[in-house]
């Protein structure tokens, strides 16, 4: 693994312990060793602190309310109210550098804070957003979306995205196409294999498994194998980000649809891989584009046909052959996919081998390479 050209400390900033996505590809890039100083901040306690500890990465937590109350879809007066304690944060923040080092924020909230930071402290290195996010108002308000890209233009030295997805809408936001670069995330291709499959596989089960949250689609996916009485279904993931007042709404709408005997909640996993192993097809088709989609990836590694969006990084990873694209918000089409590929095993192991030969491109060791490539250009 290549170095810096100036042999800064790199500190990554995240303003979330748990283990969602951002997260757990913060994870990913420093599991192998990149940098001869790395240190994490942590903006809250969680599972993420233990992950880094156990890798030998120095992680801290600094204390603060402020982040918690402040939300990406907020109004200018909720922004406006928050100024004060996040200008407190961004201070004590500050007492945790050193001159010279390189800042590294990995979500919205860590970003604003690192361009505060840069406003007190003209000795610290340059300001990166890694960005993960579609920057469109689906997402955010229009008030926070036009602050963070204006921020971005005056501070940040590079905006290093996620998928070629999350670049067009910063750039359609109004973001500097010269600041920004793509570093598509990658998984470690030996965990996520299609050796080792638990006795492939569960008759006719589908598997969703990401964050549970209102936009990543498990309603429709409910609603799609309501519409399939002999199919099974797999729901992996945990709520996080207050979002638990929706899980208890899914499992009251699977009940609904009379679903209790073929649909199983199985809540946050470690053994990811293991549990894909297990169905017979993967559906990830969230009611927003997604920015880029870790799990179709590790799906598709372990050997699983995949049905996904039509919109988003996946459909267009997904678009020669690798798996099934549908329009998002249509449980009638979903449940036609999921069929056609329970019910064709040839076009089954088809769609599989395809999908194996794309994700072989996404390791996370081109990752850490294509990531350090993209800081030795500021």
């Amino acid at each position: 693994m290549g170095k810096l050209l100036n042999a800064q400390r790199v500190v990554f900033l995240s303003h979330s312990a748990e283990l969602a996505g951002a997260e757990i590809l913060m994870l990913r890039l420093l599991s192998e060793p990149m940098f001869d100083d790395v240190k994490v901040l942590l903006f809250s306690h969680g599972e993420l602190c233990e992950k880094f500890a156990a890798l030998g990465i120095s992680a801290s937590v600094i204390e603060t309310k402020s982040l918690h109350d402040f939300r990406r879809n907020g109004s200018a007066f909720s922004a406006l109210s928050k100024i004060r304690p996040m200008v407190a944060t961004a201070k004590n923040l500050s007492s945790h550098l050193r001159s010279g080092d390189l800042l590294v924020a990995s979500s919205q909230k860590a970003f604003v804070l690192g361009c505060l930071v840069k406003m007190f402290r003209k000795d610290v290195g340059p300001l990166i957003w890694w960005l993960h996010d579609i920057l469109t108002k689906e997402h955010f308000s229009s008030t926070n979306l036009r602050t963070v890209v204006l921020l971005s233009k005056l501070f940040a030295s590079k905006v290093i995205c996620t998928s070629e997805e999350v670049r067009s809408a910063y750039e359609a936001a109004g973001g500097k196409r010269s600041k920004a670069s793509v570093v598509e995330p990658g998984i470690d291709l030996r965990i996520f294999t299609a050796e080792h499959e638990t006795s492939r596989k569960r008759t006719k089960t589908a598997i969703s498994l990401s964050r549970i949250s209102p936009w990543k689609g498990q309603r429709n996916f409910l609603d799609a194998l309501a519409l399939l009485p002999d199919a099974n279904g797999l729901i992996v993931g945990a709520p996080l980000f207050g979002e638990q007042d929706y899980f208890e709404d899914l499992k009251k709408h699977a009940s609904s649809l009379g679903l209790d005997d073929r649909v199983t909640f199985m809540g946050h996993r470690d053994d990811v891989a293991e549990v894909l192993r297990s169905a017979t097809v993967f559906v990830h088709v969230p009611d927003a584009p997604e920015p880029f989609g870790q799990v179709v990836i590790e799906a598709m590694a372990c050997g699983l046909p995949v049905v996904v969006s039509n919109e988003g990084a996946p459909g267009r990873i997904c678009s020669g052959g690798g798996g099934i694209l549908v329009p998002p918000n249509n449980p009638s089409r979903l449940a036609e996919a999921i069929n056609k590929v329970m019910s064709k095993p040839d076009y089954r192991g088809e769609l599989a081998r395809k999908a194996k030969t794309i994700s072989a491109k996404y390791d996370a060791a081109s990752m850490r390479r294509n990531f350090l490539r993209a800081l030795n250009e500021v």
